[in-house]
């Protein structure tokens, strides 16, 4: 851990209070402590997607159909749609791209949006 850190326990660190972990917890599991606090309470929970790394035959057949018929393409959305990860699409954009059938709008962008020629 960094100095900045504080667990927020009145500006200690736990292990400057405790001398074990169970010590602070009193026999308690981390999901109880985490639902009596009220900052805890109002975050998000955050979901991981394991995606797919290689694209199917098949899929790449219907991403290619489906492209052709939207106004603007983003990785992102192709991504979360088919359930397959962001860099794998965008290899798959980049191919498309070098074979004519869509363009990057603005090269400028950090965000590369695409659109059918």
């Amino acid at each position: 851990m960094s100095d900045g850190y504080y667990f927020n326990v009145k500006n200690k660190r736990p292990e400057e209070m405790y001398e074990k972990v169970s010590d602070y917890f009193q026999g308690k599991t981390l999901s109880w402590y985490a639902r009596s606090k009220s900052i805890m309470r109002i975050q998000e929970k955050i979901d991981v997607v394991e995606r797919d790394a290689f694209i199917p035959v098949a899929l790449e057949k219907e991403i290619r159909e489906n492209i052709l018929k939207k106004k603007a393409i983003l990785a992102t959305d192709i991504s979360v749609k088919y359930d397959i990860r962001v860099s794998a699409i965008k290899l798959l954009l980049k191919q498309y791209e070098e074979e004519g059938l869509i363009k990057l709008l603005d090269p400028s962008l950090k965000l590369k949006i695409y659109v059918p020629s």
